[in-house]
C-alpha cells in the first residue's frame, strides 16, 4: 500500500503549540513513558480528554513513525482491544548544525503521535512485580482480550511484529488494549498460512521473536502468534498464578518439562487448574518452531473458549492439525 500524505489527513493534526501547553513544555513531571525511539508524556486536552502524546527521538525515522501509524490505523479503525490513534503532529524547524567545522542550515522535524490515556500501565508492570498481581479470572480476560486485538489486526491484512507485556495497555477497567504500531506492516494476503515477507533490517525484542524471524528475516502473520504464545507463557509464570515461580518456560518450549507437574496440589478448584493448564498448552502450541504448525489468531479464541481441541502433544512438533479459517 503506498504511503500517501491523505492518510495522515484522516486523522486530526494537532499543533505544536497544543502539545507543548498540554505537557508544560514537554516537561519531565509529564513523562509516563520511555522506549527505543520515543519519549511519552501524559496530558489532558481542552476538552477534558486525558491523553498519551509519543514523542519521536530519532530524526531520521521520525517521519516514518508517525506515517506507519497512519497507514496501519487507517485499515485498523476502531477495536476495543486496540489503542485508540487520535492524531498526530509534525513540526518542521530550521536549525543550524556544525557539519565539518562549518555551521549549516538543516531542516529538523519534530514528530509527535497522541493515543487514548491507559491508566493502569502496562502488562510488563503486573509481569515485572511493580504493580498488582492478578487472580485467574483477570489474567484470562487480558489473556482473551490481547488474543482478539491480535485477530482483529491480522483480519485487516496487518501484522503487528513487536508484541511484548510492554506494549499491552491497561486501562481503567484492566481491559487490555495493544499499542506500538512503528513496526508494524500491511500484509493484506487473506490466507494466513502464505502471507509472508523477508526483510534485512531486523527489529523486535529478544525472546519475543519466532526462529523465522531470526534466521531468514521471514516475517507474518504467524510472527505475531509466537510472540503472543511468549506473552501468553510469561502472564501466566510471572503473575503469581503458579506455586512454583523458577523460569520453567525455556524447558517447555523444548518439550523437557511437563506442564501438569508445574501446577501440583492448590487452593484452586479443578476447573481453574483445568483452564490454566490449557492456556500453558496453547502458548506452547502457539510458539512451534514450524510456522505452518502454529494455529491462527481465531484458532487461539476457540481453544481459549473451549470449542476447539488442542492437538494432542506428539502432534506439535509433526503435522499441524488444525484447519485453515478465512478471516472475517
Amino acid at each position: 500500500m503506498p504511503v500517501t500524505q491523505t492518510m495522515l489527513q484522516e486523522f486530526r493534526n494537532f499543533s505544536s503549540s497544543e502539545l507543548k501547553a498540554v505537557t508544560k513544555n514537554f516537561s519531565n513531571q509529564h513523562v509516563i513513558g520511555k522506549g527505543g525511539s520515543a519519549v511519552v508524556y501524559k496530558g489532558v486536552l481542552a476538552d477534558g480528554a486525558v491523553v498519551a502524546i509519543k514523542s519521536f527521538c530519532v530524526d531520521a525515522s521520525q517521519h516514518e513513525h508517525v506515517v506507519r501509524y497512519a497507514e496501519v490505523f487507517s485499515v485498523l479503525r476502531q477495536h476495543e482491544n486496540v489503542v485508540k490513534f487520535l492524531g498526530y503532529c509534525q513540526e518542521t524547524k530550521i536549525q543550524m548544525v556544525p557539519i565539518e567545522g562549518k555551521c549549516v542550515a538543516a531542516e529538523r522535524r519534530h514528530m509527535l503521535v497522541v493515543e487514548e490515556y491507559m491508566p493502569n500501565g502496562s502488562l510488563s508492570d503486573i509481569i515485572d512485580g511493580s504493580s498488582r498481581q492478578l487472580d485467574w479470572t483477570s489474567a484470562f480476560r487480558i489473556i482473551r482480550g490481547i488474543a482478539q486485538g491480535v485477530a482483529h489486526i491480522h483480519t485487516k491484512g496487518a501484522v503487528h511484529l513487536d508484541l511484548k507485556p510492554a506494549n499491552i495497555l491497561l486501562d481503567s477497567d484492566m481491559n487490555p488494549k495493544i499499542c506500538d504500531f512503528e513496526r508494524s506492516k500491511i500484509l493484506n494476503q487473506k490466507d494466513e498460512d502464505v502471507a509472508e515477507r523477508v526483510t534485512q533490517e531486523l527489529a523486535g525484542t529478544l525472546g519475543y521473536l519466532p526462529p523465522e524471524y531470526i534466521a531468514d528475516g521471514i516475517f507474518s502473520f504467524k510472527h505475531d502468534v509466537f510472540s503472543f504464545g511468549i506473552l501468553l507463557l510469561h502472564t501466566i509464570s510471572k503473575s503469581g498464578l503458579l506455586q512454583d515461580s523458577t523460569d520453567w518456560i525455556p524447558n517447555a518450549l523444548k518439550g523437557e518439562d511437563d506442564v501438569d507437574s508445574l501446577l501440583g496440589p492448590s487452593s484452586r478448584d479443578e476447573s481453574e487448574l483445568k483452564e490454566i493448564k490449557r492456556c500453558m498448552d496453547i502458548g506452547l502450541q502457539c510458539t512451534v518452531k514450524e510456522r505452518t504448525d502454529r494455529p491462527t489468531m481465531w484458532d487461539v479464541i476457540d481453544m481459549l473458549d473451549g470449542k476447539e481441541q488442542l492437538p494432542k502433544p506428539a502432534l506439535r512438533n509433526k503435522v499441524s492439525s488444525f484447519k485453515k479459517k478465512g478471516k472475517t
